[in-house]
């Protein structure tokens, strides 16, 4: 039975809900999490993707590496672009981290922009759900999806390895190739890693371009084209760790940075013909470490400094000429640093957290719609968990205090929050948890300050620096079956959060509106951040078996998901998920073969937002098969072969802002391999 160890836990009471159906793996023990207990001694749901499940499949977006989790979807805007949806909820109410640490991109600031990530040196993705975490960041009333690596050995590496590998994709004609070095150097650990990939325009199915709306023309648009043009992605990426472990501890550096092309599909009906593409180049630098004392009081200590500057530039290209439009800079640059102190004792888990971020973001060109903003961050968490004899407790605090000042306004403002966790299990096949939480967000840079045309949304956006902060009070309750071969999990949830801050369009027509070269701008809505109160109620269910077979074990699973995003006053919220079954079968044999199969059906949403379009249902198609080849004991080629949307449907995200243009990609086969030695 194979194990696992988290690098990095999450949360004080984060459930490590490693569902059964996932490929790789028949039991995950995580002992990562913030109190350092396995995942079936903790509550709040959360899910596990380890690094072989992201690395025998399709490169792609963060969004569209997750969308197969219960829960979790992705919003996207083309192949490049997919942010993450954790049960109904993204933008900045969902924190996207890295080893723990929050991301700082331009993602929250626009649907067309992409979260600062990249897979190297990948040992996992957890993702917890809902806003029951409160140790990394403020605001998480979506949840968190936390990026693990090891960049930073924490512990002295055994062997010297190096690593090879290739990928293909049919449907866009991309190529991707990766080169990593692992070793001891002069008594450091020392990695490296390089990555460069370039895909096309992607292929869509006939007639996927083909527009509902009488006013558009079918031959003008391209219906019968069978590629969507400014699809394409282009990317370099570099990673290096350097670390040095004691039996004091640890303290490591690392550097990563990433440039990336790539085409924005639509932009505003002008931009149909038009070559609009963005440039991104991101850049790290971290320093962590842990100090181990053992004493009485304190165990230890966790520290970590990182600064991070992102820039994301925008141009539109005629004929390969600049038309005219010059660019616009989207910024971020940001320093964050924090203390985690474990003063655990033979009664209690405990530990207390200080967090600080002072960053500067904003826009500034042609299509700018925020000014420069600049924001402190301060946050001070206590976290405590007892276990009992029939069942355990967990608490946390968290207090945060930010100030954003743009050229003529500040925000000034501080917040409380606090989630509770307990659970039990009643037999040795059965287990329940239930978590409460009440945990606040304070309004993000574009809710407060916009003033100007933004495009990717096709409105003229107005922040509102009347704004208060959310209040999200969530109860989550999870169940779990395990008989033998036969396990079931059912997880329910209802989160209300009192002004909730949503755009809202201020008018039915649309106008011109000029920036301030004179260029026009068609079709653009008014649109203001305002605040009501709004419920997100759901639910997760699975139910699978396994079978042991002469040479392997086979397992079964069927699962759904559904997430009803309403205003309390009456309304659906824009943009809301839409129902999921799922249905996977794999097989895993003792000579290092796997091979899965997904259906995934997603409903039609006609749960509706005001002027807004309902989407179709679709049925996606995917499969994975791996083969471990073994040639030393310390070499191995791994080749595996994957298809996505097999059945080449039309595919629309219904959580998409551009999903009457841009639909999701056809048919795709591929192969990856991999050379370790």
């Amino acid at each position: 039975m194979k194990q696992r160890r988290g690098a990095l836990g999450l949360c004080l009471f984060c459930s490590m809900q490693v569902s059964a159906q996932t490929d790789d793996i028949d039991e995950v023990v995580v002992t990562g999490s913030f109190v350092h207990r396995s995942s079936d001694d903790i509550s709040t749901p959360l899910h596990l993707i380890d690094a072989q499940s992201v690395k025998t499949d399709a490169m792609s977006s963060l969004g569209e590496a997750v969308d197969d989790v219960l829960g979790v979807s992705s919003s996207d805007y083309g192949a490049a672009v997919g942010q993450p949806i954790v049960r109904g909820l993204g933008g900045p109410r969902l924190k996207v981290l890295n080893n723990g640490m929050v991301i700082n991109d331009a993602a929250a600031g626009g649907p067309d922009h992409q979260n600062g990530t990249d897979f190297l040196n990948l040992k996992q993705i957890e993702i917890i759900k809902g806003p029951s975490s409160l140790l990394y960041a403020q605001g998480t009333i979506g949840g968190i999806l936390n990026i693990v690596d090891d960049t930073i050995a924490k512990q002295d590496l055994e062997r010297t390895t190096y690593a090879v590998s290739g990928e293909y994709q049919s449907v866009n004609d991309g190529i991707s190739g990766e080169l990593a070095y692992k070793g001891r150097v002069a008594g450091f650990n020392l990695s490296l890693a390089y990555a460069e990939s370039d895909f096309g325009f992607y292929d869509i199915p006939s007639g996927a371009l083909s527009l509902e709306d009488e006013h558009h023309d079918e031959d003008e648009h391209g219906a019968g084209q069978g590629f969507l043009d400014n699809s394409d992605f282009a990317n370099k990426a570099r990673k290096i760790g350097l670390s040095k472990v004691e039996d004091w501890g640890y303290i490591g550096f690392s550097y990563s940075g990433s440039d990336n092309v790539f085409g924005i599909p639509f932009h505003g009906e002008e931009s149909l013909g038009e070559r609009i593409f963005s440039t991104t180049d991101s850049d790290n630098l971290t320093l962590e470490g842990v100090l181990k004392f053992g004493y009485q009081v304190i165990n230890n200590i966790e520290y970590f400094v990182r600064r991070s500057e992102y820039s994301l530039t925008e141009q539109h290209q005629e004929d390969g000429h600049e038309d005219g439009h010059g660019p616009t800079i989207f910024s971020s640059d940001a320093t964050e640093g924090g203390l985690r102190v474990d003063f655990s004792n033979a009664r209690f888990k405990q530990k207390a957290v200080f967090n600080f971020i002072n960053g500067e973001s904003g826009q500034n060109g042609a299509d700018a719609f925020m000014s420069i903003v600049e924001s402190d961050e301060l946050s001070f968490g206590y976290f405590l968990g007892k276990d009992f004899t029939a069942m355990h407790f967990d608490l946390g605090l968290r207090h945060d205090r930010i100030r954003r000042d743009s050229d003529h306004h500040s925000f000034d403002d501080a917040v409380t929050s606090v989630s509770f966790a307990m659970g039990s299990e009643f037999t040795d096949h059965f287990s329940a948890s239930a978590g409460l939480s009440s945990v606040a967000r304070l309004p993000s840079a574009v809710e407060l300050f916009a003033d100007g045309v933004h495009l990717a949304r096709q409105r003229f956006e107005e922040g509102n620096v009347d704004l208060v902060s959310e209040r999200s009070t969530n109860l989550d309750i999870t169940l779990k079956f395990n008989r033998e071969n036969f396990f079931s999990t059912l997880s329910l949830f209802k989160n209300r959060i009192d002004d909730f801050i949503y755009l809202r369009d201020e008018d039915e027509h649309e106008e011109e509106l000029q920036d301030h070269d004179g260029h026009g701008y068609v079709d653009l809505i008014h649109a203001g951040y305002w605040q009501q109160d709004a419920e997100f109620t759901g639910y997760e269910v699975e139910l699978g078996r396994s079978f042991k077979l002469e040479k392997g074990r086979l397992t079964m699973s069927i699962g759904r998901d559904d997430v009803r995003s309403e205003f309390v006053a009456g309304g659906y919220i824009p943009r809301s998920v839409p129902a999921r079954s799922l249905v996977r079968l794999t097989y895993q044999n003792d000579d290092d073969f796997r091979a899965s199969l997904s259906y995934k059906r997603v409903y039609e949403q006609n749960r509706i937002a005001e002027n807004e379009i309902a989407t179709e249902s679709y049925n996606m198609l995917n499969i994975r098969a791996s083969k471990v080849f073994h040639s030393k004991e310390t070499r191995q080629l791994t080749v595996s072969l994957f298809g996505k949307n097999l059945l080449d449907e039309i595919a629309r995200n219904h959580t998409s802002f551009v999903k009457e243009y841009v639909p999701l990609p056809g048919r795709n086969m591929g192969l990856k391999v991999n050379y370790l030695f």
